[in-house]
């Protein structure tokens, strides 16, 4: 028993939180962001990550940040030469705009347990001083603006263009097409009496598999449909059991607008993939960055709108 419980020790175990994964990757790579490319944010939006339980004031509580000098501080100690670990999961979430419809950089931060690799003590610094204005003081509050999918980005962006409103993809462009998430469990027979090391190499063996596996299956659904963006592939659980090594996975796969996505789940399910969601929208959300935490107020303001279908206050969306 002791023997057994040594070698399921030996191997990386990861555990899924809401979907999301407390650590998807041991570390990030550092950052590919130039100086010149910092030198060109114009907005630094700072706000929550609907990840971890937080303080913030209001779940819709963010920063807006526009002052280049703050911005570019920022920059260098949040994205330059970044080197961040997630094992500890995250709290908020950082985004740098380039303009109000092209982002620069998108990274989600631990409030405790972040570990930066350039300028810490600054970095920790700044950190809990964004984290305490969240709590007690934001400067403003995200709104979402329902939008019929017949209406592109840069038609809702023309029908804004003279509001003065602060209007944000927060969560992408392509959240108005037909998506899936699923999921693949992938095992491989290890044996009873196996040592250490052929556990550990079934886990790097395992792990290679089922990459082939989801790349397998991307290329079928390609023969039916085409697909607009796939997504990493994330881990959400992995271990060993008895005389094997498993390891459960997902992706997303976005597609054109008019997809069957019948004939996608068809695919799938006859592969033993499980779907998280499979989703073809009618709507799709832009967010608008206010001063005002007050919905009503935001309400009175877009009324003049009759496309909007409805506004509510920002909350994650599943993407």
């Amino acid at each position: 028993m002791k023997k057994y419980v040594s070698l399921i020790l030996s191997l990386v175990i990861v555990f899924s939180v809401a979907g999301y994964s407390i650590a998807e990757k041991e570390a990030k790579s550092p950052s590919e962001v130039t100086q010149t490319d910092t030198n060109e944010v114009q907005y630094e939006l700072i706000m929550n990550a609907f990840h971890f339980e937080n303080k913030i004031f209001k779940p819709n509580a963010a920063l807006l940040i526009s002052d280049k000098k703050e911005i570019k501080t920022d920059a260098e100690i949040f994205l330059a030469k970044r080197s961040m670990y997630h094992l500890c999961g995250y709290h908020y979430r950082f985004l740098f705009w380039i303009n109000t419809d092209s982002l620069l950089e998108d990274i989600s931060l631990n409030q405790n347990c972040e570990s930066f690799g350039y300028k810490a003590d600054v970095a920790h610094k700044k950190l809990a001083y964004y984290v305490k204005l969240l709590e007690t003081a934001p400067t403003h509050y995200i709104y979402s603006l329902e939008i019929p999918v017949s209406m592109e980005p840069n038609e809702i962006r023309e029908k804004f263009k003279n509001s003065k409103l602060n209007l944000f993809f927060i969560d992408g462009e392509k959240t108005r097409f037909p998506s899936i998430r699923f999921e693949y469990r992938h095992t491989q027979f290890v044996g009873k009496d196996a040592k250490t090391k052929d556990w550990t190499r079934a886990g790097k063996e395992n792990e290679e598999a089922a990459k082939k596996k989801f790349k397998e299956l991307v290329e079928k659904i390609k023969l039916i449909s085409s697909i607009v963006e796939e997504s990493d592939i994330y881990n959400t659980l992995s271990g060993g059991l008895h005389d094997s090594v498993y390891r459960k996975d997902y992706m997303t796969l976005i597609f054109e607008k008019g997809t069957d996505l019948s004939k996608v789940i068809t695919i799938l399910e006859h592969e033993g993939a499980k779907i998280y969601y499979a989703d073809t929208p009618s709507t799709y959300l832009v967010q608008v960055v206010d001063t005002s935490a007050d919905i009503k107020y935001i309400e009175d303001k877009l009324k003049k709108y009759e496309f909007i279908k409805g506004i509510t206050e920002y909350k994650k969306d599943r993407w």
